[in-house]
């Protein structure tokens, strides 16, 4: 029996890497049939209400969910044999409403693709009902095609009463999530509700729009991730891990190929993308890979486009790698393009115009104002590639508005471009950290004049008690 269940656990993980994974072999789709996989069993639907819908799902379900045994003694999961994989084609010919979507304990590898017609089709949740649109587990991809939408409840600007408690998408346990160009997942309010407790914290909530955790698997291809918020971190997408048994290796990934991530919002981190890995020391990791696309106009209280590791408590780290794409014209009181405790590698993309920012009210709150770009709280920084310009920290901008009812006040600015702790590691081989001496793309460190005699320190990249400020560039 112990055997058996590590032949499953195997699958399930090689399974999910080679979905995410060029060099592990991503299926490529027919010329003749397009979202059709070798090995896998195409079987089409044309579905136009809820109801149809959710009887299709509801078929899948009970096709493929696990049927397994528990022994207390040895603590092995047996699992049955189930049928043969398929590959589930749904075309919408009009907009859905659904209850939410338990698509879990699936054990064979089984793919269910959404398409809409000539025209976008929206799936959202039933009036009264709250909760995920999908939540996801064991062998299962789910993709999300052209004309494809998954709306939420509250936006942005939605009220309490108008908001939901959960992100639109769980990922979970091997299973994998893709969205394709044309998709887009929007409007989603996530804060909590009296009496429904959030995934993981009973004070904050994670994911607006998507949540990847413990062994969940998320692959951007294209489309959009816009609108959405959370009343803790990552408003368009959180990436989380979590060792609840230390000895397991337990991760979460997110792969961005293209697509927007864009005007989401996060009380607390990562208005765009928020990493975070608890237990950082035992197996497994939680890391944000961006190859390309855009993550643009977000807002959060530290890293208003990505946030790596928890700012608010000791032992949460994370990893991010850029290889391309942009990050910009998003906002934040620390970080405004990216803020890092853990690992942050850059070996391509673009870092600009991104803001640090306090603005003013009476809130006792103490917290400085640094790197407009980037901030680096804790852990690691190489930066091999790419540039980071046009970014500001500004000390106090009484023009702009109150976030979330949070509003700081600050005693000065730190690293226009970048701030590193005193106690960063960091490493430079290449790449732009552009300074006043080029000022089309110079970054800036300011103060409103109203809040002198502080002074802004650091144009370019302010380190401990070093300044890199007019003429410093590509290298140090």
């Amino acid at each position: 029996m112990q055997k058996k269940f590590l032949q499953n656990l195997g699958l399930r993980v090689c399974a999910a890497f080679a979905l995410l994974a060029l060099s592990c072999g991503v299926p490529v789709e027919t010329a003749e049939h397009p979202g059709e996989y070798d090995g896998y069993i195409p079987v089409r639907s044309t579905i136009s209400t809820g109801e149809e819908l959710e009887t299709k799902l509801q078929e899948i379900f009970n096709q493929y969910q696990t049927k397994s045994s528990y022994s207390p003694s040895s603590g092995i999961t047996e699992t049955t044999e189930t049928t043969q994989s398929k590959h589930y084609l749904i075309t919408l010919t009009g907009n859905v409403e659904i209850s939410p979507q338990n698509l879990i304990n699936i054990d064979a590898q089984t793919k269910i693709t959404f398409f809409g017609d000539e025209n976008e089709r929206v799936i959202s949740l039933k009036p009264g009902k709250k909760g995920s649109l999908f939540a996801i587990t064991g062998l299962l991809t789910l993709v999300l095609d052209n004309n494809i939408t998954l709306k939420g409840i509250g936006g942005v600007d939605g009220t309490r009463e108008e908001a939901n408690d959960s992100p639109l998408v769980k990922v979970k346990d091997y299973a994998v999530f893709i969205m394709n160009s044309g998709s887009k997942i929007c409007g989603n309010k996530n804060i909590n509700i009296p009496g429904r407790p959030s995934e993981r914290d009973p004070v904050y909530n994670y994911g607006g729009g998507v949540m990847v955790y413990n062994n969940g698997n998320f692959k951007m291809n294209g489309g959009e991730i816009s609108g959405n918020s959370t009343q803790g971190y990552g408003g368009g997408v959180v990436v989380y891990k979590i060792n609840e048994n230390i000895n397991a290796f337990n991760y979460a990934r997110f792969v961005m190929n293209s697509g927007k991530i864009i005007k989401n919002e996060a009380t607390l981190g990562g208005g765009g993308v928020d990493v975070q890995e608890y237990l950082h020391n035992y197996p497994g990791d939680a890391c944000f890979e961006m190859n390309g696309g855009e993550i643009s106009e977000n807002k959060a209280g530290f890293g208003g486009g990505v946030s790596v590791g928890n700012h608010e408590y000791i032992g949460f780290m994370g990893r991010f790698k850029m290889n391309g794409g942009e990050i910009s014209e998003n906002k934040a009181g620390s970080g405004g393009g990216v803020c890092i405790r853990g690992v942050f590698e850059m070996t391509g993309g673009t870092i600009r115009a991104n803001e640090a920012f306090r603005p003013v009210n009476d809130s006792p709150d103490v917290i400085p104002v640094r790197g407009g770009g980037i901030d680096v709280d804790d852990g690691y920084l190489t930066i091999s590639g790419g540039e980071i310009m046009n970014n500001t920290a500004i000390g106090c901008d009484g023009e702009f508005d109150d976030f979330f009812g949070r509003i700081y006040f600050m005693s000065g600015c730190n690293g226009g471009g970048v701030y590193l702790h005193s106690t960063v590691k960091y490493e430079k081989t290449g790449g732009f950290i552009y300074g006043n001496d080029q000022p089309e793309k110079a970054n800036k460190c300011l103060n409103n004049e109203n809040y002198q005699p502080f002074q802004g320190r650091g144009a370019a990249l302010y380190q401990g008690n070093y300044l890199f400020g007019s003429g410093w560039d590509d290298t140090m």
